[in-house]
């Protein structure tokens, strides 16, 4: 089965300021990393009582079945400084294909391989790096097939 069809679109998406913590891991240690991490970033953004402008993200600066780097972050109204782990970047402006996987986070890979075959079926290479953000996640719901996740392929 090839799993569900993802509906996929191109937007061009405007640089965000955000505020994330960029962290390698193993990449069966992910999720537990992620859980570990938002929090703090969370507590960074309480503390000074900055409102996130939209959920969770994370952005995949490489990805192997031994390790994975990325950054785990919140976008923001405005650039901020950081302080120890938690740092103030920007998302660039990306054209990019963009999906929605809905359910957990095990069949996630099925959204990626969709845009990576569209990608390549339009004739674009996928730019990196790739981002996750979690509009609905554990936070939020505790019943995974409630879970969406919009999965963003920047276009080279």
């Amino acid at each position: 089965m090839a799993g569900m069809d993802y509906e996929i679109e191109v937007k061009d998406l405007p640089a965000q300021p955000a505020v994330a913590i960029r962290d390698t891991v193993a990449t069966n240690g992910l999720g537990p990393a992620m859980r570990e991490l938002y929090p703090v970033v969370g507590a960074f953004l309480e503390k000074r009582g900055i409102e996130p402008t939209g959920p969770s993200f994370a952005v995949y600066h490489s990805f192997s079945e031994e390790e994975v780097e990325f950054e785990a972050g919140f976008p923001l109204p405005e650039p901020v400084e950081g302080e120890g782990r938690v740092v103030g970047i920007e998302l660039p402006a990306v054209r990019a294909a963009v999906t929605v996987h809905v359910g957990p986070y095990t069949t996630i890979g099925q959204a990626h391989e969709a845009l990576d075959a569209w990608a390549h079926g339009q004739g674009h290479d996928h730019g990196e790096p790739v981002r996750e953000i979690y509009l609905v996640g554990p936070g939020q719901d505790d019943d995974s097939t409630n879970w969406r996740t919009e999965v963003v392929y920047p276009l080279a």
